[in-house]
């Protein structure tokens, strides 16, 4: 084509089969032509105004080095990459009818104005993330979309606590939202409050804002937690769990007694002879006496001396020892760490 100045337009029937050369072009109109080849436009460097809809365009990367656009129409093509348009400063761009359905790159353009997008099968995120960011960053801009269909529509996050837990003054407690989810798969931040604590208390929450929190009780008594989840959008509801807080003394006799019901039902076959199982519950009772009397030096002392040499071999050297009353490494598994929670729970009452 010959080189041309000014405002061009062109036949709908007339076929664009060589490059427009002119740089001096600021309007072309190509509507319903039907044979544009875009890649003849790329020198059109001060081009303002270009119409090219109804043309069965579906790639306009050539686009990318028209940054004088000020209006461009793709009405009616078959675009769907529209990647190129965010290096062009256009005010008005008509993308009506086309296949577009990621509109991230249009966040790229500074000052766009108009921006017409009905007939589009726009993704969720154009329609929860992307049009509100277009409008936020552009004061009075004007954009045309199809209703936000149903299966984009946000739906509230649910905000899980964790399940209620009863733990001794002093215990660090590990709140875990792990279970927290938003239908819709949005990332999700994370809130941790008290709904309530003993009176006196000076309990905080660390790292309140993160998925996993912490606490640690100083009083006896309940402390009632309460989690929010947002998607970005809005909060959940709260969810609450029930932190229950007893004195050492009262987890290290709960403990104990447990401790007793496991060996109880340990084989035969599992103890150094048939009495042993009998004789160690007999020696925790006597450390429950002495807890019930107040006496935590003598329980503490007990634990410590006589009733886990009994129980440590495995945990100290991979094997029982001469010492252990316990001969199987998976059932001293199963009492080690309760005695040793005990004895931990005593050195609270006695330091």
């Amino acid at each position: 084509m010959a080189k041309v100045q000014g405002q061009v337009e062109i036949d709908p029937h007339c076929s664009l089969s060589q490059p427009i050369t002119s740089i001096w072009v600021t309007t072309i109109h190509l509507e319903v032509n039907g044979t544009v080849v875009i890649s003849h436009l790329s020198a059109m460097t001060n081009l303002r105004h270009l119409g090219l809809a109804r043309n069965n365009i579906n790639d306009v990367s050539a686009l990318a080095g028209m940054t004088n656009l000020f209006k461009l129409r793709l009405n009616g093509n078959n675009v769907s990459d529209i990647s190129a348009l965010a290096t062009i400063d256009v005010r008005s761009l008509h993308l009506h009818n086309n296949n577009i359905s990621e509109i991230s790159p249009l966040l790229h353009i500074p000052n766009i104005g108009i921006l017409l997008l009905r007939g589009n099968p726009l993704n969720c995120p154009a329609y929860n993330t992307y049009i509100p960011e277009l409008e936020a960053n552009n004061p009075g801009i004007y954009i045309s979309y199809d209703p936000m269909p149903p299966e984009c529509m946000n739906q509230p996050p649910v905000a899980h606590a964790g399940e209620d837990q009863r733990v001794a003054v002093g215990d660090i407690v590990c709140l875990d939202g792990s279970g927290s989810y938003d239908p819709d798969g949005d990332a999700l931040t994370y809130s941790w409050s008290f709904d309530s604590i003993p009176p006196g208390s000076g309990a905080i929450i660390a790292q309140p804002t993160e998925v996993q929190a912490f606490l640690m009780p100083d009083l006896v008594g309940d402390y009632v937690v309460s989690l929010v989840v947002n998607d970005g959008t809005v909060d959940s509801d709260p969810d609450t769990v029930t932190i229950a807080a007893i004195s050492p003394d009262e987890a290290a006799i709960e403990t104990l007694i447990y401790a007793q019901e496991v060996i109880s039902e340990l084989p035969e076959g599992s103890l150094k002879n048939k009495n042993s199982g009998k004789a160690l519950i007999n020696k925790i009772d006597a450390t429950l006496g002495m807890i019930a009397e107040g006496s935590y030096e003598d329980a503490l002392s007990k634990l410590e001396h006589d009733i886990l040499k009994k129980t440590d071999g495995c945990d100290e050297t991979g094997a029982p020892d001469k010492n252990d009353w316990i001969l199987m490494c998976e059932d001293q598994a199963d009492v080690y760490p309760l005695v040793t929670r005990a004895i931990e729970l005593l050195q609270r009452l006695v330091n």
